[in-house]
């Protein structure tokens, strides 16, 4: 990140529900932390078109940008925050997101997403292979799934014991302990 961009976060959105609950989770810390939120939906050719590469990609890049779209709208409503931006990135989401967290202050994923033959396989290699804290998001529990009631929120405070990886080291400068702060400040969550 450069002096003039400040901080920014980097959501993962495949448009799954631990995606949108990701993208939820992002915002809420940006606040507190001062940063940008990049809402990352990563769109590539699947193997095997090439003979269809003649009439267009354009189809690929269109269906990736309305699960963005659809993502936000599912997290935000009507009023997305002002810090929450979307991207669209050509690509694998796992290599794009290890790269791009590079320069993130952190790197928030759902724990499964649609993608892949290896469920959270994506999610695992960030948390293997970042270069910034890494933050991997549940899906919120569901009400019908414990036996009444309406959603909950998200079991991101169980997450943070175990899941998130962040590295040691003096350049931290208190991300860890702004991220527990962040997480269990009564009343600063968004709303669904």
């Amino acid at each position: 990140m450069t002096a003039t961009e400040g901080p920014r976060i980097i959501a993962g959105v495949d448009g799954s529900e631990a995606s949108v609950e990701a993208l939820r989770v992002a915002a809420t810390l940006a606040e507190p932390l001062g940063a940008t939120v990049e809402a990352w939906a990563c769109w590539d050719v699947p193997a095997g078109y090439g003979v269809y590469l003649a009439v267009s990609i354009e189809g690929f890049k269109y269906a990736a940008e309305q699960v963005l779209q659809q993502a936000l709208t599912d997290a935000f409503g009507d009023e997305r925050p002002s810090r929450v931006r979307p991207r669209l990135v050509r690509g694998k989401p796992g290599h794009l997101l290890i790269d791009g967290s590079r320069s993130a202050l952190l790197l928030v994923v759902g724990r499964r997403g649609h993608g892949g033959f290896v469920p959270g396989s994506v999610s695992s290699a960030c948390v293997s292979h970042a270069h910034c804290p890494v933050l991997v998001v549940h899906t919120p529990e569901t009400a019908t799934a414990r036996g009444g009631g309406k959603a909950s929120r998200s079991r991101c405070s169980s997450v943070m014991a175990g899941v998130v990886r962040v590295p040691v080291s003096v350049a931290d400068g208190g991300l860890s302990r702004q991220l527990v702060e962040s997480l269990h400040r009564p009343g600063k969550r968004q709303s669904r």
